[in-house]
């Protein structure tokens, strides 16, 4: 059950071509994973957005830019993502990101990787 004053979470998922996604399905499993993550962690989920899309530029990635904005607006308490790679392409990137979502108190969160979180607790 859904309360008004429960943390949002929005998750990204990503794989970097259409045959992945064929042949394994990837990005319902990475979904799968991250609302049980949310679940255990107390979030609601408000948004899912999906890509298709090699990790590349950020800017090339529309769901990410759509997600981005939304941590901009603080419409989040949280972003989870599968694994840190699925988020961002190197450690620059990700740097990049988690720092956006730290100025904007979201915390980032990864199912596959607990050590590497940024943002804040909730």
């Amino acid at each position: 059950m859904m309360t008004e004053n429960q943390p949002r979470a929005a998750i990204y998922v990503r794989v970097s071509s259409t045959q992945q996604e064929q042949e394994h399905g990837a990005l319902g499993t990475q979904e799968e994973s991250c609302r049980r993550h949310a679940t255990a962690h107390g979030y609601q989920v408000a948004e899912v957005y999906r890509e298709v899309r090699s990790g590349g530029s950020l800017g090339e990635r529309p769901q990410f830019t759509a997600l981005r904005e939304a941590v901009r607006r603080h419409e989040l308490d949280a972003v989870i993502a599968y694994s840190p790679d699925r988020l961002a392409r190197d450690s620059a990137q990700l740097d990049a990101v988690v720092s956006e979502a730290d100025e904007a108190e979201v915390a980032v969160q990864f199912v596959t990787d607990a050590g590497r979180s940024g943002g804040v607790a909730r």
